[in-house]
């Protein structure tokens, strides 16, 4: 995403797809490293980031027993933010649409919910019985249900769109 911002603004025509392989993870914005943040008060961006709500972690640390172990201080760092700031992806998201939309560029997330893909096949049957009676279609989604979601984003059809999450679920993610 900080990719396709900067080359945006460079007036280079942008297109950000994202992908991984495990669908359980949380998607990385949540955690804005120090780097990052850096590349965002280089852009002169960093103040009004962060007066979204956050939270700072300046250290990592552990307790074993009687023993206190430091794994991390980022407080000591060459940078202006020597912490990792916690916020909600969406957050980020929505802040990142905010300022690629000054430059025509839209920023839109595809979600697919379980997807009949070889990661799909190694679930355990248990787990996919669940899920599949979770789905109010009652199925898991095709590749092509998710992969049509993302030529939409991708499309001229979506040029006025910025912001957006599809949910590609079959309803799985409906509240209630």
């Amino acid at each position: 995403m900080m990719l396709g911002l900067l080359l945006a603004r460079a007036g280079i025509e942008t297109l950000v797809l994202e992908k991984h392989a495990d669908f359980l993870r949380d998607f990385r914005g949540d955690t804005l490293h120090p780097s990052t943040l850096e590349v965002l008060a280089e852009l002169g961006l960093l103040e009004r980031l962060l007066e979204l709500p956050h939270d700072r972690v300046p250290e990592i640390a552990a307790q074993f027993g009687d023993y206190p172990l430091k794994i991390a201080d980022f407080r000591h760092l060459p940078t202006r933010c020597g912490f990792i700031a916690m916020m909600p992806q969406w957050d980020f998201l929505d802040f990142l649409a905010r300022e690629a939309a000054r430059y025509g560029v839209t920023v839109n997330c595809v979600c697919p919910g379980p997807t009949d893909t070889p990661l799909w096949q190694a679930v355990p049957d248990k787990l996919k019985e669940a899920f599949v009676r979770a789905i109010p279609f009652r199925r898991v989604a095709r590749p092509q249900e998710v992969a049509d979601a993302i030529f939409f984003f991708a499309s001229p059809r979506s040029d006025y769109i910025t912001g957006q999450v599809i949910s590609v679920s079959g309803g799985l993610t409906m509240a209630g």
